[in-house]
């Protein structure tokens, strides 16, 4: 899927689509929102809920380098070694 595809996709085809090929990586806050970030068709695609009220706002495909090192810091590898 090419990135214009996806972009004309609505935001329940997005979530279905999360829901049935994502694969979860990790979050973080943001702006008063949880950010989830996943693994989809070749891209990293993040997920923004409005805290407090528990709403999905968007779902939108993520290359900005420093925004994805902001989910490399909180990866503890140890985690997956430890079997």
């Amino acid at each position: 899927m090419t990135t214009k595809e996806f972009n004309k996709l609505s935001i329940n085809q997005r979530l279905h689509l999360l829901k049935k090929e994502g694969e979860f990586i990790g979050s973080r806050l943001s702006l008063g929102h949880r950010v989830h970030l996943f693994s989809c068709r070749g891209h990293f695609l993040e997920m923004w809920i409005l805290i407090g009220i528990d709403q999905i706002r968007w779902i939108e495909i993520q290359t900005n380098s420093s925004i994805l090192n902001l989910y490399i810091e909180k990866i503890d590898l140890r985690k997956s070694l430890d079997t």
